[in-house]
């Protein structure tokens, strides 16, 4: 146990600078390593379908940004496809109901790779 004490007892030279340097380099370095923690789990939830949108009756089928604060959603709902629009404070606002789609939609990577 006096080892132990010791062992964490600063040295004699050692400033009181030095002291919270090292203490800052610890609480530093537990941060990253609780972080790279943390994304690691998150990663692994994601890639298994957590927090994923779709699930159950309301599927987001697509969804077009237009700036920061709104974006137009294409989404599924008993059958039926909807246009909505939505704004950052308001609540979603129904643009239209959309004809059932018979196959998905292609991606721009999708159409760009037919036409080469």
């Amino acid at each position: 146990m006096g080892l132990l004490l010791e062992a964490t007892r600063p040295a004699s030279g050692t400033s009181q600078l030095q002291l919270e340097l090292a203490s800052l380099l610890q609480v530093l370095f537990a941060l990253v390593l609780v972080s790279a923690v943390a994304y690691g789990v998150l990663r692994a939830l994601a890639r298994r379908g957590f927090g994923k949108l779709g699930v159950g009756p309301v599927q987001v089928e697509q969804r077009l940004f237009l700036d920061a604060q709104s974006a137009l959603l294409v989404v599924s709902v008993e059958g039926r496809r909807l246009l909505l629009a939505t704004h950052r404070g308001a609540p979603a606002r129904l643009i239209s109901e959309l004809a059932p789609a018979e196959r998905p939609a292609r991606t721009i990577s999708q159409a760009s790779g037919a036409e080469a």
